[in-house]
């Protein structure tokens, strides 16, 4: 928001003009003196205009940024500078709100919902303990959750369970027992992707779900040498392409093809302690420790614990305390858009949540990959499919509404059913597995991988310029024209897209998505090669996806070959090079590109952390827990 600009509200030119006698004005017949008049009145144009400011300067939506942190001292608000102008006008307007309502939940979780502008998840933690007794009779068993893996050497696709590479013997929770590789060998699917099993992520998508693309099966093995995999019988085990060999054994796992990332890589496992009557304490400022209380509302990027001790000799971690936690999903907030129906201005009863500007006749729309409002990961077809109640008309979802009703709640009438659906052809819906699927006049079909939805608008007797909805997508920032950083010194073709040469992982710039991830749920490469969602690189003005066919490479090792007649890109560090001959040193190369903004992000969170205890009843102590996935390491990716 930059400073409102007025305008003068008397013409003054015109007015000292009128209180002239006449007799000037009638002698003023070139109207030489009037315009001499307007040059006069300037000064008090500006006067004007500065004292009519004045006045809106008492008043927090209008004053100039400099009286902003001025207005709130005078009721006791003190303002972060640093914080973008919207951010510190809010703190001011939220401020008297906060003073007068009652108790933590509702007035903190706004306060910091209105702040950050991210999605607030509230939770309560008045039932969570930080002590755990182990029983022997129990078997206890600890869950290990979103945890980073260990590769050596790095590349390889030679993983482990543990970042540490230590053996670790996987644990099965359902049935009590560990996990072995004769018990896994036949049956990898009951296992992998199973919760109280086993999974493996990448960047939030089980590679074991079907919606994953490609879709990785499980193969258990003994990787006692990774060089020499074999069955647990004994025999060679040949790995083929999108196979995951797993050793339950010794915690252990091997990919050939295609490796991915393992900075991006998260694994979920259960471990077998022995039996202990001691009491085991958890520091819950210690995100590791927090993994293993089994949290199943821990999988937020960022969470704030509101905590305050029950006596005055309590220590935190040490005893149970009450306490809110507020998990910020960071994305940008679609709030009351108007759907667009396909074709526009039709009947059909097709939407896309995506609302703007079409043109005439256009069936498609624009693709949008919903996000999930807990955890940031994708919103996919199944995980719709298994828990529609959670999605539909929750701020961890998304909300369609008719009339300002959502047709998710029990107001709305008739009651509706929502179904997930593959809605790749609105004529053709398809189920999740890929069935066909037949819609009864009262289901609406949600697509939540492609931001489309289908009702039947004369069976619920509604109409398409009724409907609103919100939904949320993952941050992006859109980059245009920045000139790329030359990264080796030997290899001239190889180019990081951003100037500073950082690794970045590029997003789709519509939905903000990572391209990797909208690859593994079957986005096509051609979708973002020289797509204003996706990449441009320019040759001297020329976009070179009219000449250069994509490709995605590893470009860890500058020395990485390109395929001849195409353009390498590895969307995961931010890289691209060209094919040998293609790039001339005297080139003058451009590039179009969108990702995250994590600085910005890192410092209005920081900002609110270090400035909520001065918001806070007294006695009241936060203590902020960062259960953000790390960033992924260079050092492992590059040799």
């Amino acid at each position: 928001m930059s400073d409102p600009v007025l305008s003068p509200s008397v013409d003054f030119p015109k007015l000292l003009y009128q209180l002239l006698p006449g007799i000037y004005r009638d002698k003023d017949a070139k109207g030489e003196l009037r315009r001499f008049l307007e040059i006069a009145s300037l000064p008090l144009d500006e006067l004007e205009v500065s004292v009519a400011q004045l006045y809106e300067d008492l008043f927090i939506d209008n004053s100039r940024e400099p009286f902003i942190g001025l207005i709130g001292a005078l009721i006791g608000v003190e303002i972060d500078p640093t914080l973008p102008e919207r951010a510190q006008r809010t703190e001011v307007e939220e401020a008297f709100a906060f003073y007068r309502s009652k108790g933590l939940h509702d007035p903190i979780a706004l306060f910091a919902e209105r702040v950050t502008a991210w999605r607030t998840a509230v939770i309560d933690f008045s039932q969570k303990v930080a002590q755990v007794p182990f029983v022997p009779d129990l078997n206890p068993v600890i869950p290990y959750r979103d945890q980073p893996v260990g590769e050596a050497p790095p590349g390889s696709g030679n993983f482990f369970f543990r970042a540490d590479q230590q053996r670790q013997p996987l644990f099965d929770r359902i049935t009590g027992r560990p996990i072995t590789r004769n018990a896994l060998f036949g049956q990898e699917a009951a296992y992998a992707g199973i919760e109280g099993r086993f999974a493996i992520r990448d960047r939030g998508a089980d590679l074991f779900l079907p919606d994953s693309v490609p879709a990785f099966t499980a193969v258990a093995a003994d990787l006692i040498d990774f060089a020499n995999p074999k069955m647990p019988s004994g025999i060679a085990l040949t790995i083929l392409p999108n196979q995951i060999a797993i050793d339950p054994e010794l915690g252990r796992f091997k990919i050939v093809s295609p490796i991915p990332l393992a900075g991006n890589l998260r694994v979920d496992f259960q471990v077998l302690v022995p039996a202990s009557v001691a009491v085991q304490t958890f520091d819950l400022r210690d995100p590791k420790q927090i993994a293993r209380l089994n949290r199943s509302d821990d999988a937020a990027p960022h969470t704030l614990d509101i905590r305050r001790p029950r006596r005055p000799t309590d220590r935190f971690g040490r005893y149970h305390f009450d306490n809110l936690g507020f998990f910020f999903t960071f994305g940008r907030r679609m709030q009351n858009q108007r759907p667009n129906v396909l074709p526009p201005d039709s009947e059909s009863g097709n939407f896309t949540f995506d609302g703007r500007l079409l043109g005439v006749g256009d069936t498609a729309g624009a693709a949008l990959q919903l996000q999930d409002g807990i955890d940031g990961a994708p919103l996919t077809r199944r995980k719709l499919e298994s828990a529609a109640a959670e999605y539909c008309g929750t701020t961890r979802g998304f909300t369609i509404r008719v009339g300002g009703v959502d047709i998710c709640s029990a107001d709305f009438q008739p009651a509706v059913t929502l179904r997930a659906a593959d809605l790749s052809d609105f004529s053709n819906p398809m189920t999740p597995a890929g069935a066909p699927m037949i819609l009864a006049p009262d289901q609406v079909a949600v697509d939540p991988q492609l931001g489309r939805f289908k009702l039947d608008l004369a069976g619920l007797g509604i109409a398409a310029e009724q409907i609103r909805v919100d939904y949320l997508l993952a941050p992006v920032q859109n980059h245009r024209g920045r000139a790329p950083a030359a990264l080796s010194a030997t290899a001239h073709a190889l180019f990081g897209f951003d100037p500073q040469g950082k690794m970045i992982v590029l997003r789709d710039g519509e939905d903000g998505m990572p391209i990797s991830v909208k690859r593994r749920l079957g986005a096509a490469l051609a979708d973002f090669h020289g797509a204003a969602r996706g990449w441009r690189v320019y040759r001297n003005g020329i976009d070179v996806s009219g000449t250069l066919v994509a490709e995605e490479k590893d470009l860890g090792d500058p020395a990485t070959p390109v395929t001849p007649g195409r353009l390498a890109v590895d969307v995961d560090r931010g890289r691209f090079k060209f094919p040998a001959g293609f790039f001339s040193p005297a080139d003058l190369i451009t590039v179009d590109y969108s990702d995250e903004e994590t600085e910005a992000e890192a410092q209005l969170l920081t900002s609110f952390l270090q400035r909520s205890p001065k918001l806070l009843p007294a006695g009241v102590v936060p203590v902020p827990i960062d259960t953000r996935v790390p960033k992924v390491d260079p050092a492992v990716l590059v040799s």
